[in-house]
C-alpha cells in the first residue's frame, strides 16, 4: 500500500499498489512498463518479503484475509492460505 517499499526481485521492480488500485505490479526495470499485474490484492499495508523456498524465489505478502506468494518474474500466484486477520 501507500507505505510499502519498492522491491527488486525476479528481474522486476515490484510495486504494492493495493491501497490505490487493489493491485500488485511487476515493472520492467529498464523501461518502467508493466510486465505483469495481480489484481485483487486488498489492504496489503506491507512490503513484499523476498524468500527462497525449494530453490524458488517467492514474494510473500499478507493481504486482507490471506497470506500468499507470487513468482516475482511472472506475477503468478504460487500459493495462498486464508487467515482470520482482517
Amino acid at each position: 500500500g501507500s507505505g510499502a517499499s519498492v522491491v527488486l526481485a525476479g528481474g522486476k521492480v515490484i510495486i504494492n499498489a493495493s491501497v490505490e488500485s487493489d493491485t500488485l505490479f511487476g515493472l520492467d526495470p529498464a523501461t518502467g512498463t508493466v510486465a505483469w499485474r495481480l489484481p485483487g490484492v486488498r489492504e496489503a499495508w506491507n512490503t513484499p518479503v523476498v524468500a527462497t523456498h525449494g530453490g524458488r524465489t517467492e514474494l510473500v505478502m499478507a493481504s486482507f484475509g490471506k497470506l500468499f506468494a507470487v513468482d516475482p518474474a511472472t506475477g503468478r500466484e504460487l500459493w495462498h492460505s486464508a487467515t482470520d486477520i482482517p
